[in-house]
């Protein structure tokens, strides 16, 4: 979670970008809510999201090893 005064510390880069207006007024009134600048959620969400999707790859790899090293008793266990 990014608070207001890390924003300080980090090189911030202005951008522009296009998103569905429901999203936009679902932002702004989290934001409000959570007296929060909408820089902030959006680098909480994008970081998360990111977090998200390359973690994936990995724990589904990780996942087919184990369930190929352990095949033969996943089979005993599943009679």
């Amino acid at each position: 979670m990014i608070r207001q005064d890390m924003l300080l510390d980090m090189e911030m880069v202005k951008f522009s970008s296009k998103i569905e207006k429901q999203n936009l007024d679902d932002l702004r009134a989290y934001a409000s809510e959570s007296k929060k600048n909408i820089s902030i959620v959006l680098n909480e969400a994008v970081a998360e999201y990111l977090a998200s999707v390359r973690v994936r790859p990995t724990f589904i790899e990780a996942s087919s090893e184990v369930l190929d090293e352990h095949a033969e008793l996943l089979d005993k266990l599943a009679q």
